[in-house]
């Protein structure tokens, strides 16, 4: 997916085109040539064609159209994609509503503002907003996504007036061993994020993470000095996957620094700390692990715990954007009166 995304920021279809005529993946080079045709329906203002008839081929064909950066495409094709049963425990199902969610409820572009071409193999993007004095760290979970894709995430995110990076751990590590990209191990990737608020002339770091990625803006947050951290249910602490963290760990090669596996409790992290960030954590409250993993946490003081009532899901995101709760918890991090609103859409 990654390579026809280049291809098509590089080429367009045609360029993808090219590609396609080579691969040996007849469905798959099949549900390309169906995005590339709801495209240009969508672009031409024609009638959009048929959607495949299967639940998983429907995802699928949202994600190359949103891979594509064709986000109100997107939008326009999921409107057509709604599972035939939305209410089902199938995962394939409960994923496609989720971002059919997402995209249905997705704010307009501030002015000025453009969508994030998300490049799935880099593990920092940064979207620099110019005179913006605070820096918004987002840590993505273990699928590299914040609840869903990047560039749907960003449209509520690019609202909020500040510099953004996006950050994704590959070694699948809560972002213990780092960043490859800003030096190895640990205490490598605080100092690149701190020289990244620096030579963005940010004085204040936010962080938001999702899943794993909650446990890395909390770790990270600490150590950062951030001002508030805002999670979408996670881990808080990590005793009992130690021999997991090891096991990647050693998938990093023989010269990678030493994993610190002795403060994987955050609640003791944060409870020792002097100073410490602002922290609210918000998860489903019929979701028993979430919950517990968030009480953990909450007996530290500053750490505001807010169950999500009739949410059994780990994924948040999607049901409290429906339910229209989100912006609030944006308006929290970031401070009031800091969100930008887009253009009204034609209804």
């Amino acid at each position: 997916m990654a390579q026809l995304a280049d291809c098509w920021r590089r080429g367009g279809p045609d360029a993808v085109a090219d590609v396609l005529r080579h691969s040996r993946d007849l469905r798959g080079a099949e549900l390309v040539r169906a995005a590339i045709a709801q495209i240009a329906g969508f672009d031409n203002g024609q009638p959009l064609p048929p959607v495949p008839a299967a639940a998983r081929d429907r995802m699928i064909l949202l994600d190359i159209i949103i891979a594509f950066g064709q986000i109100e495409a997107a939008r326009a094709c999921a409107r057509a994609c709604y599972p035939d049963d939305a209410s089902s425990p199938n995962p394939v199902l409960t994923g496609l509503n989720h971002l059919q969610a997402l995209l249905g409820h997705m704010p307009a572009l501030p002015e000025g503002q453009a969508d994030l071409a998300d490049d799935p193999t880099l593990d920092v993007q940064i979207v620099p907003r110019p005179g913006a004095d605070r820096l918004l760290l987002v840590f993505t979970g273990g699928a590299h996504k914040l609840n869903g894709p990047l560039a749907v995430a960003h449209r509520w995110l690019c609202r909020l007036g500040s510099h953004i990076a996006y950050l994704r751990d590959f070694a699948g590590l809560h972002f213990l061993g780092g960043i490859g990209s800003l030096g190895a191990g640990y205490p490598a990737m605080i100092d690149g994020l701190h020289g990244i608020a620096r030579s963005l002339g940010a004085r204040r770091i936010l962080c938001l993470g999702s899943s794993s990625g909650s446990y890395g803006a909390l770790n990270c947050g600490l150590d950062l000095g951030a001002r508030r951290i805002l999670c979408l249910a996670g881990p808080t602490v990590l005793d009992g996957a130690v021999p997991l963290l090891l096991e990647r760990h050693r998938l990093l090669g023989p010269d990678a620094p030493p994993l610190d596996t002795g403060a994987l409790d955050l609640a003791r992290r944060y409870a020792a700390a002097e100073r410490r960030p602002r922290v609210r954590m918000l998860f489903g409250a019929d979701n028993a692990v979430d919950r517990r993993e968030a009480e953990h946490l909450g007996r530290v003081p500053g750490v505001e715990l807010v169950p999500l009532r009739g949410i059994a899901i780990h994924g948040v995101m999607a049901p409290l954007i429906a339910a229209g709760g989100f912006d609030p918890h944006l308006h929290w991090l970031i401070g009031p009166g800091a969100l930008t609103r887009g253009p009204r859409r034609p209804t």
